[in-house]
């Protein structure tokens, strides 16, 4: 049971353009999902080893930028 109400006024902002992307890309059966989370298969070897040497010197990840 969801007790949480909210404002009326949001229901006047329009998904952003990368949400409507994902909802096209959710009915593609071969589409691979590159957002938030896991992916959900093993990259190959090779990709992972390229990861870690790209990401050697780094510890954090790019901020992104937001509009509030």
């Amino acid at each position: 049971m969801n007790h949480f109400k909210t404002a009326s006024r949001l229901s006047g902002i329009k998904p952003s353009g990368i949400r409507r992307l994902f909802t096209l890309a959710k009915g593609k059966p071969n589409a691979i999902g590159l957002g938030l989370g896991d992916p959900d298969f093993v990259p190959p070897p090779h990709v992972l080893e390229a990861a870690k040497q790209a990401k050697r010197g780094y510890g954090l990840i790019t901020p992104q930028r937001q509009k509030f």
